[in-house]
């Protein structure tokens, strides 16, 4: 795993081993926040980061948030997998082109949305806004590499 500094954009030496981290004591709960992909996204690494005290924003897909409860025959209630009270969600919606094959045979330009949710136990400090740019500004980490 490779972590970047978004702020000096230069890539960061941490190595985590399982959930233990080898370089927990040079690392600042109070001036770090760790930006995931949806690939990283677990109750169990939530839960691990944040009695850790590690900001954290993950990217994940609405399926992976809720689980369906049948309360009786006809209902299903939806209630969060992660029963945590420092853990929000902010919906983040992504606008991109794709183009698209028609029955002529023609190359259509559509817009599709992407949506997934964001899952930080950043707190209200930061709007959902501020979130959202810094969840975005990861793709920093795919250009430098």
């Amino acid at each position: 795993m490779s972590y970047y500094d978004f702020t000096n954009k230069v890539p960061v030496n941490i190595t985590f081993k399982g959930f233990e981290n080898k370089n927990k004591n040079n690392l600042s709960p109070d001036n770090v926040i760790f930006v995931f992909d949806m690939a990283y996204y677990s109750e169990d690494f939530i839960n691990y980061l944040d009695s850790n005290k590690y900001n954290h924003v993950i990217g994940a897909k609405k399926s992976s948030l809720y689980v369906n409860i049948k309360e009786n025959k006809e209902k299903i209630k939806k209630k969060k997998k992660i029963n945590n009270e420092n853990v929000r969600f902010v919906k983040h919606e992504h606008k991109y082109k794709s183009n698209v094959r028609t029955r002529k045979k023609e190359t259509v330009q559509i817009e599709k949305t992407c949506t997934r949710f964001l899952v930080t136990n950043l707190n209200n400090d930061y709007s959902d806004d501020k979130i959202k740019e810094i969840y975005i500004n990861r793709w920093t980490v795919e250009i430098f590499f």
